[in-house]
C-alpha cells in the first residue's frame, strides 16, 4: 500500500515538476538566472589556442628537467544554453613543454566528436551534469544522445557515439598520452603539440568506460582501471599488459548504483570504494537530482586481487559514511596480532570528507566543515576483517599525489593541495607529508595568488623519493593571467614562474610527460 501511494504520488507531481523545469531553462534563455559562479573569474573558459616561447620567468628553470608538464580541464567553448556545471566544460590541455632552461606553452581543445559536432553547429547541443538533476534537462538530453546515435548509424558510422567532455585526466600508457574522463574511452593526443589524434579504445579491446584514474604499476608496466555504470549496480574492473593487450575485465556487484571517481592499487590488491554517493532514478522522477548523497548509509571498500577471475574474490569492510574523490596510495603491510600470528593489512591512504555535494551549489556561500576533505589513513585487516580510520593531518587538503615511482608500494612522502576553501575550489599552496614522522611542510603561494594538483617530475639519477619538483599552473587574480610554477619537492621552496601568454582556468588532472616518452610515442 505504502508503495502504490509513493508511486501514485510521484506520478501526479511529475507534470507541475517537469513545468518548473521549463521555466527555469525559459529563465535561462531570457538571462534573468542569477550569474553562474563556474563561468566567472577564473572559472570562465579561454577562447584561443596558442602555442608560444615563455619569456618572463623568475628564477630559473633546472636544466636537469626534460619534458612537457600537461594539465586537462574543462573550457566550453560555447555559453551553455541550459544550467551549466563546472564538470561540464570542454576537454582543453594546456601544457609547457621545457627542455634546456626554456619553456614553450601550447593549449589546445580536445576535438572530441561532441566538440566537432558542436562546433559546425556553432551552439552547444547537449547538457552536462546539470542535467541529471532535474527530470526535464535529463530527458532533454537523453533524446540528444539517442537521436545522435541515430543520425551516427544512418551516416554509416561503425564507432558507439557518447558526449563526451574529456576534460578530467590524463595517463601516458603504452606509448600514447591519453586524456580521460569516467563516463567514455580515453582519446589520444600527440605531445608536444597536444593535437588530437581521436578516440582510442585499444584496437577493439576497450568496451566499457575508463576511470579518469587508471593505476600504472611501475614495476609490470600494466594498467588497471574500472568504469562505473550509473544505470546499472557495477563497477567492470580490466588489466591491460604493458604493451597494450587485455587480459582480463571482471564485474563487481554492488547493492546500488554510485558515483565512483576513485580507487587504489597495491602490489596485489585493488582497492574499490562502495560510497553513499549514489544514482537513483527514481530521485529524479520525484524532482530530485539523480545523485545525492545518502548519509545513513555506510561506506564499503572491496579489496580484490589484482588478477581476479571473479568478484566472488573481493572482501569488503565497512566504515562510517563518508566520501573521497582522490586517493593518494596503497600498499600492504604485515602486523603481528597479539596471538603472535601474522596478518596482511592493505592500507590506504585518501582525502576524506564526512560528506559531498557532488553539484557544489553552495559555491559562494560560507564553508562547512563536513564538506572538506582531509587526509586519512585506512587500514584492511585480510585476517580479522577489522579497519583502522585515521586522521592524518588537520588540513584542508584535495588533489593528492606521490613519486609515482611508488605507486602501489610503501612511500613516505605525499604532497596536496591546500585548499583555501571548499567554496572557491582552488588552493591557497600546497602541503608535503612525511607520513613516517606525521609532519607537514606548507608553500603557500602568496597574496592573490591560487592554484590546483602539483604533479611530482622525478629528478634525473634521483637518490631520494622526494628528489624531484612539483609542477602546476597558479593564477595571479591582481594580473589576471597564469604561471608556470616549479618547486623543489624535497624543500618545498619556490624554483620558479615562468608567466603564460594567457590565462590558464582551474582544472583538473596533469601528468608529466618525459623526453623519452615524447620521442617514442606511437
Amino acid at each position: 500500500m505504502g508503495n502504490s501511494l509513493s508511486i501514485a504520488t510521484t506520478v501526479l507531481r511529475l507534470p507541475f515538476i517537469v513545468l518548473d523545469d521549463g521555466l527555469t531553462l525559459v529563465r535561462h534563455s531570457l538571462g534573468l538566472n542569477k550569474p553562474n559562479a563556474f563561468l566567472e573569474e577564473n572559472f570562465a573558459p579561454v577562447k584561443q589556442e596558442l602555442e608560444s616561447d615563455i619569456v618572463e620567468i623568475q628564477g630559473e628553470i633546472p636544466q636537469d628537467i626534460d619534458g612537457m608538464y600537461c594539465r586537462n580541464g574543462p573550457n566550453p567553448q560555447f555559453p551553455p544554453n541550459g544550467p551549466h556545471h563546472w564538470f561540464d566544460g570542454d576537454g582543453m590541455v594546456h601544457g609547457v613543454r621545457v627542455v634546456n632552461g626554456t619553456a614553450r606553452y601550447v593549449n589546445k581543445y580536445i576535438k572530441t566528436e561532441k566538440y566537432v559536432l558542436e562546433n559546425a553547429a556553432k551552439k552547444p547541443l547537449f547538457g552536462g551534469l546539470s542535467n541529471f538533476s532535474r527530470p526535464l534537462p535529463f530527458i532533454s538530453y537523453m533524446l540528444n544522445t539517442v537521436w545522435t546515435v541515430i543520425k551516427h548509424k544512418a551516416s554509416g558510422r561503425k564507432k558507439r557515439f557518447f558526449p563526451t567532455t574529456t576534460n578530467t585526466a590524463l595517463r601516458f600508457f603504452n606509448g600514447r598520452l591519453l586524456a580521460l574522463m569516467e563516463a567514455w574511452l580515453p582519446y589520444q593526443l600527440q605531445v608536444p603539440s597536444l593535437e588530437t589524434v581521436g578516440e582510442y579504445d585499444f584496437n577493439g579491446q576497450l568496451r566499457h568506460p575508463m576511470t579518469a584514474h587508471p593505476k600504472l604499476d611501475p614495476k609490470t608496466g600494466e594498467l588497471f582501471f574500472f568504469g562505473a555504470r550509473i544505470e546499472k549496480p557495477q563497477v567492470l574492473y580490466s588489466v591491460l599488459s604493458a604493451d597494450g593487450k587485455l587480459l582480463s575485465t571482471v564485474t563487481i556487484r554492488l547493492e546500488v548504483p554510485v558515483l565512483m571517481h576513485d580507487f587504489a592499487m597495491t602490489e596485489h590488491y585493488i582497492i574499490v570504494m562502495d560510497l553513499p554517493l549514489t544514482a537513483r532514478i527514481e530521485r529524479l522522477l520525484k524532482g530530485e537530482p539523480l545523485f545525492a548523497f545518502e548519509q545513513d548509509r555506510p561506506s564499503r571498500f572491496g579489496v580484490l586481487p589484482k588478477y581476479a577471475k571473479s568478484d566472488s574474490e573481493i572482501q569488503w569492510f565497512e566504515s562510517g559514511s563518508c566520501f573521497v574523490f582522490h586517493t593518494l596510495n596503497a600498499y600492504e603491510e604485515e602486523v603481528t596480532q597479539e596471538d603472535g600470528s601474522k596478518a596482511t593489512v592493505v592500507v590506504l591512504y585518501g582525502c576524506r570528507a564526512a560528506r559531498t555535494d557532488a553539484f557544489f551549489s553552495s559555491v559562494g556561500g560560507g564553508v562547512d566543515e563536513d564538506y572538506t576533505p582531509r587526509l586519512y589513513r585506512w587500514g584492511f585487516n585480510m585476517t580479522t576483517g577489522e579497519v583502522t580510520e585515521e586522521e592524518v593531518a588537520p588540513f584542508y587538503a584535495e588533489f593528492p599525489t606521490i613519486n609515482e615511482n611508488l605507486m602501489g608500494r610503501r612511500n613516505r612522502y605525499a604532497y596536496a593541495a591546500w585548499m583555501s576553501d571548499r567554496i572557491e575550489l582552488a588552493s591557497k599552496g600546497l602541503l608535503k607529508f612525511d607520513l613516517q614522522t606525521n609532519s607537514v611542510t606548507k608553500l603557500e603561494y602568496g597574496q592573490n595568488l591560487t592554484g590546483g594538483e602539483a604533479v611530482f617530475i622525478p629528478r634525473v639519477a634521483a637518490q631520494d623519493e622526494d628528489d624531484g619538483y612539483l609542477a602546476g599552473f597558479v593564477y595571479d587574480k591582481t594580473k589576471d593571467t597564469s604561471c608556470f610554477y616549479l618547486v623543489d619537492a624535497k624543500t618545498m621552496a619556490t624554483v620558479c614562474r615562468a608567466w603564460l601568454p594567457q590565462r590558464v582556468p582551474y582544472g583538473f588532472h596533469g601528468t608529466w610527460v618525459g623526453a623519452e616518452q615524447i620521442a617514442n610515442q606511437q
